[in-house]
């Protein structure tokens, strides 16, 4: 049967691209009504409604509202004509032509599951292939088969600051699923990154002051990245492509770091008024020569259904370290009792798992001080590899700046003391191993995280400041349900677990504490994960880093 075919667009020469498109792959006996601007196509619309709909729908986003008014590009008044011709027609399908796809038009096409966006850069070639997948979805429906959506590949941003060769490389897929890989200048000076160094310092200084404050201090060193990002016209360009490929949650932003500018708070970039971070993945990369992929928890293809290994270190001590009273951490037990109830042996919630866990246990609670650190020793030491070092207990960053050391701490002989464990001693004792988990105060700064990413510890997480252990407790339930639970994988499960930080404890700003650094990940161009000693796992469900 025939199909009708509204095209809406101003410009008589791109008539004669679309209809030859159209007739290519879609339907050669279509029957074609034009319109040139919002009030012409309402009309036609309204028409057509009470005989045959029309099939397919394509305009132009910056179309202009009547025959009088200019056309405005901000307007997005295409958008709405396609929310109003939805609204009447919910089998019909639509594509939007725009010079430029930026975030709200991606976010308000896929409101809608019959519609595309095709960009003029490439008009002649995607809309004759995003026409072919409309048309199979068409087929499916027609048929009474589910639709299989006509899925894109998930974005890959790329971003790195290497030394003074200040550069930003963006790796992604365009929606034909070719690589692309785009570089030029970032407005780094030094001025700049010592600036945005000292801001990130005063922020962690101003944690007491109001929330409101602080989120705009947040707010303007997200503005100096994002300038400095968007310094060189063409990585402007491709970021703006690549953000609009897909949902901000499938982009990975990863940033290259020395210990100088480590501290910068790259997760303070923002798009549309909200904070990136709280949807998107974003990872530091750091300077180290040997760098070990490890694929498990990044959703590696599938492989043997081992068990999940994991070691709990459960350290609540109390007592003193110079002038740092360290005190019982009250929800420490529970934290830990959150992965431990995943135990494919004897935990409570072990058939909830969709990746099963062994979980080994070291705990305050159930070992004398010199019994404890003897345990400790051994598994680290001798029953790797493990998948997973979750610490949790107290850690200081002691001194300033690179001079600082850091110190983990266990429960010393003398009842009420501590024992500082310098950190080189505990990452001289780890075996193999794929995700450290610090949780404990202070666990993100230079010195642990460049001495753990020295001894190809691959995946690190900890915190850039202390943070209540309820609010600890709140971030590691979240994170592993979703790594255990849901099989999802390293980096969306951290996002899931700050997203919902942010939103169970609103107007505050430790959200904004979790740091996520990953040494190495799948390279993006062949789809494939690097070598790693420990077994792989089968993929989960979300994106991979570039």
């Amino acid at each position: 049967m025939t199909q009708s075919v509204l095209i809406v667009h101003h410009e008589v020469e791109y008539h004669q691209i679309i209809c030859e498109a159209v007739e290519d792959a879609w339907d050669r006996e279509a029957r074609y009504v034009m319109a040139s601007n919002q009030i012409k196509a309402i009309e036609r619309l309204s028409q057509q409604r009470q005989e045959e709909p029309y099939a397919l729908l394509i305009i132009d986003r910056d179309i202009a509202r009547d025959a009088a008014s200019p056309r405005d590009p901000s307007a997005r008044v295409g958008l709405d004509l396609v929310d109003h011709a939805m609204g009447q027609n919910r089998r019909l399908f639509a594509i939007v032509l725009a010079t430029h796809i930026d975030d709200e038009t991606n976010r308000r096409i896929n409101q809608h599951p019959y519609c595309r966006a095709v960009s003029y850069e490439k008009i002649e070639d995607d809309l004759r292939s995003t026409l072919n997948q409309l048309k199979e979805l068409q087929r499916r429906l027609d048929a009474g088969l589910p639709p299989a959506p006509v899925e894109q590949p998930p974005s890959f941003v790329h971003v790195s600051v290497r030394g003074t060769a200040k550069m930003c490389e963006l790796s992604y897929f365009d929606k034909n699923g070719s690589h692309k890989h785009v570089d030029g200048p970032i407005e780094l000076n030094d001025e700049l990154l010592e600036n945005l160094t000292q801001y990130a310092k005063h922020l962690k200084d101003t944690l007491g002051e109001r929330y409101d404050l602080w989120e705009f201090m947040l707010s303007e060193c997200g503005a100096k990245i994002d300038k400095a990002l968007t310094y060189s016209t063409k990585v402007n360009a491709a970021l703006i492509e690549a953000m609009s490929l897909a949902d901000l949650g499938n982009i990975v932003f990863c940033f290259h770091t020395d210990r100088l500018h480590f501290p910068i708070l790259y997760e303070s970039l923002r798009r549309n008024g909200r904070f990136c971070a709280l949807e998107s993945t974003f990872a530091r990369r750091l300077h180290i020569e040997h760098l070990r992929g490890y694929p498990l928890l990044w959703g590696a293809k599938a492989g043997e259904q081992r068990p999940l290994r994991c070691i709990v270190i459960e350290a609540n001590v109390k007592g003193k370290f110079g002038d740092t009273i360290l005190r019982p951490l009250p929800h420490l037990a529970s934290e830990c009792d959150e992965i431990r109830k995943f135990d494919c042996r004897t935990g409570n919630r072990r058939r909830e798992a969709k990746r099963p866990v062994e979980v080994t246990s070291v705990s305050t609670s159930e070992l004398d001080p010199v019994a404890f650190r003897a345990e400790v020793n051994t598994q680290l030491r001798h029953n790797g590899p493990w998948d997973v070092i979750h610490y949790a207990g107290h850690s200081i960053y002691d001194g300033e700046g690179l001079e600082g050391k850091g110190y983990l701490f266990y429960p010393a002989e003398r009842d009420g003391d501590v024992e500082a464990i310098p950190l080189d001693v505990f990452i001289n004792s780890l075996s193999q191993v794929g995700l450290v988990f610090l949780s404990s105060c202070q666990s993100s700064s230079e010195s642990i995280v460049f001495g753990l990413a020295e001894q190809s510890v691959p995946a690190i997480i900890g915190f850039r400041w202390p943070i209540r252990d309820d609010l600890a407790l709140a971030f590691a339930k979240d994170f592993y349900e979703a790594i255990i639970v849901s099989g999802t994988h390293l980096g969306p499960a951290f996002v899931k677990a700050r997203r919902n930080l942010s939103d169970n404890y609103p107007l505050t700003p430790h959200w904004f504490a979790p740091v996520l650094v990953v040494q190495n990940t799948p390279d993006v161009e062949k789809q494939t994960f690097p070598t790693s000693v420990l077994p792989r796992w089968p993929a989960g469900a979300s994106a991979v880093a570039a």
